[in-house]
């Protein structure tokens, strides 16, 4: 009977309702990056200096740089996986799979070339800076290019399960690879192999991640075939086309880090980015933690493109965004109030700038917060035209900082300004003020619906946040540790009564108690 009752329920298509168990699977195999991220900065400037930890963050400059060459066909093809999907069209699958994996192929001996290019720079552009580490960061940049090639060769099956919805098994997977990739670079680190045992740990744990899960891919969707001759012109043209777009989408803020980056090498060393980078990583665990839960709504949205559903999209947005917000706020908060402590923590007093990592907290609270936007229209493929938008305002922006950098002396104040400033104009104003226009949303709607409730929710914690901080500043650390206990309490129980509706709190509390559930955001 109860066999009978589920085959007769309809396949999700959409993912709407693996929404939850995706994002929580995602959010838990982001915490071991969380702490790698934690330990290795720490230790390589304990072991070998900060002078290194700053080469090992300029190298990272670069391989950003090379992602750009990889155009996202691979995992941005979820969106065509899942609308394929959704109107079962098993011949379009395995044309979009096979197609994939041939751009992929030219995608990554692209990146190796450019690999081989950045390594020949750096003893002509750069040897002034790097001294005597030309060499040892000339080893770092080759395995860490090779990794970024071989992760390429092999995206298709990053696609293939994201458009499935499969991003437990995806994330999962992922967990592993940080928890191996940690363990092999502590074990470099400590056995006195440097950054370059470090890169090349690196790129061993990496390659296999990436063979693991195209086995795992294969083996879930059976009615994929690895058969070239069913790749087309025509279908690498659409992905082509789509991950131009999706690329210069994300385009921006990669531009304008990695340049800043550099600016700070040239005028402060290797050792200036070492401070710099560390509280831009804790505003980066942020960034990946939104995106985690925001990625996975492309997908999604591209099985919901009939005319019929226009309705439910709107709500969609309206849903997934105020979420989006409530998620950033409290984490945002708690770097502008306690930023400084948990750096002093991490690594040691000659980190800690709090009006640093104030600027860089607040600077992401809006670009990371509407994600949501940018996603949802990846998924409509109607982020074309702002895409070029936001590229254009994050040019003149970086041209203005650029100039004003000439006739001033470059801190690393000026240059959090300078990141901060024109991604919050681009990301956190203009992107959802153009999604609204193309979802025909009042503008009035989205900010009451979206902001304003999880601003009102997150006051109590702010509050208690603030009392935690300052018993702890006066050495009361049981009333400190009781009011930040409180916070927490505080924001679960303003969030269950002002972010989530009832049915939304009936069905988490169904997905706890392993009820069943069958529709719905959740």
């Amino acid at each position: 009977m109860e066999t009978e009752k589920s085959k007769s329920i309809p396949e999700d298509f959409t993912g709407k309702s693996r929404i939850l168990w995706n994002t929580l699977i995602s959010w838990s195999s982001h915490l071991v990056l969380v702490v790698s991220g934690f330990i290795m900065p720490r230790l390589v400037d304990q072991f070998i200096g900060s002078v290194q930890l700053g080469i090992w963050d300029f190298c990272w400059t670069f391989v950003n740089y090379l992602v750009l060459v990889g155009l996202g066909v691979g995992s941005d093809s979820n969106r065509f996986i899942s609308k394929a999907r959704a109107e079962n069209n098993q011949h379009k699958l395995n044309n979009i799979f096979n197609t994939v994996i041939c751009i992929q192929f030219f995608v990554c001996i692209l990146i190796v070339l450019g690999t081989l290019a950045v390594i020949t720079s750096f003893s002509t552009l750069f040897a002034e800076r790097l001294g005597e580490h030309v060499e040892l960061t000339q080893y770092v940049m080759l395995f860490l290019g090779l990794s970024l090639a071989f992760n390429n060769l092999f995206s298709a099956s990053r696609g293939i399960l994201t458009g499935f919805h499969r991003w437990d098994l995806h994330n999962g997977i992922t967990a592993a690879e940080s928890f191996v990739t940690l363990s092999l670079m502590l074990t470099m680190l400590l056995s006195g192999y440097g950054l370059v045992g470090m890169a090349f740990a690196y790129f061993v744990s990496n390659a296999l991640s990436d063979v693991i899960r195209a086995v795992v891919t294969y083996k879930l969707c059976q009615p994929l075939k690895l058969n070239l001759k069913s790749a087309s012109f025509s279908t690498a043209k659409e992905l082509l086309g789509y991950g131009v777009k999706c690329k210069f989408a994300t385009l921006p803020p990669i531009f304008l880090l990695q340049s800043i980056n550099l600016m700070i090498v040239g005028a402060m060393g290797p050792a200036a980015l070492a401070i710099f980078a560390r509280p831009l990583a804790l505003t980066r665990h942020i960034r990946v933690f939104i995106s985690k839960f925001t990625m996975i709504l492309t997908p999604s949205v591209g099985a919901m493109l009939d005319p019929s559903q226009r309705g439910e999209l709107k709500q969609f947005y309206l849903i997934t965004t105020k979420l989006s917000f409530a998620f950033t706020l409290p984490l945002v908060i708690t770097l502008l109030i306690s930023g400084d402590l948990i750096l002093l923590l991490w690594m040691g007093p000659d980190y800690v700038n709090q009006m640093l990592v104030s600027i860089l907290a607040l600077g992401v609270l809006l670009p990371v917060s509407q994600d949501c936007s940018l996603r949802i229209l990846m998924g409509m493929n109607k982020h074309g035209k702002i895409s070029i938008y936001l590229f254009l305002v994050i040019v003149m922006a970086f041209s203005c900082f650029y100039i004003y950098s000439l006739s001033n002396e470059l801190t690393l104040i000026s240059a959090a300004i300078g990141l901060t400033v024109p991604m919050n104009l681009s990301y956190g104003v203009m992107m959802p003020i153009y999604t609204c226009k193309k979802l025909e949303l009042p503008l009035f709607q989205y900010v009451a619906f979206a902001i304003l409730k999880p601003i009102i929710a997150v006051t109590p914690f702010t509050g208690l946040i603030l009392l935690a901080r300052h018993s702890y500043d006066q050495y009361n650390f049981g009333f400190s540790l009781f009011f930040l206990l409180l916070a927490v309490l505080s924001l679960i129980v303003s969030y269950s009564l002002v972010i989530l509706t009832r049915s939304q709190r009936n069905k988490i509390l169904g997905k706890i108690f392993k009820k069943r559930i069958n529709n719905g955001i959740f």
